[in-house]
């Protein structure tokens, strides 16, 4: 990753731009806010 973790969840700046830039187009932005917030919280859930 560019950042060198192995995945998101170690970065101190999750959720970065990218995450609220890559937006299904199908989602409202209430829809696309919570996917964010339910998968940040899994990614910080499985960190060690």
């Amino acid at each position: 990753m560019e950042n060198g973790y192995k995945n998101c969840g170690s970065c101190a700046k999750l959720p970065c731009k990218t995450w609220f830039t890559l937006k299904d187009p199908e989602l409202s932005d209430a829809a696309h806010q919570k996917s964010i917030d339910d998968r940040v919280a899994k990614l910080k859930s499985t960190q060690v």
